[in-house]
């Protein structure tokens, strides 16, 4: 698999949080310099990081507590469950179906 310099970066840092686990607190400034990169940039980098996680952890809500935050992904899931097959490829047969018909 092959990471772009963000993706290094960022799985370094959580690397180095994980090597201190247990110590205390681990600041942005070690991590940085064990990295040879800006505080910014690297704080930007786990933010963004955080950030997926969040996101991540929002969509698993959505699933495990049979919620559909859109109308459009209620229809998806009503459909999945009237016809059996699996959610996921109701959504992308959905998606790819809009995606043409606003382009055509």
């Amino acid at each position: 698999m092959k990471l772009s310099t963000k993706g290094r970066y960022s799985v370094t840092a959580l690397y180095h949080i994980a090597l201190d686990y247990g110590k205390g607190p681990v600041s942005l400034k070690s991590i940085s310099e064990r990295q040879g990169v800006s505080d910014s940039y690297l704080e930007q980098l786990l933010y963004l990081t955080i950030s997926c996680f969040v996101l991540a952890f929002g969509i698993w809500m959505q699933f495990r507590g049979k919620v559909a935050m859109l109308p459009g992904e209620a229809m998806n899931r009503a459909i999945s469950e009237v016809t059996g097959k699996r959610y996921e490829n109701i959504k992308i047969f959905f998606d790819i179906f809009n995606f043409h018909d606003i382009n055509s």
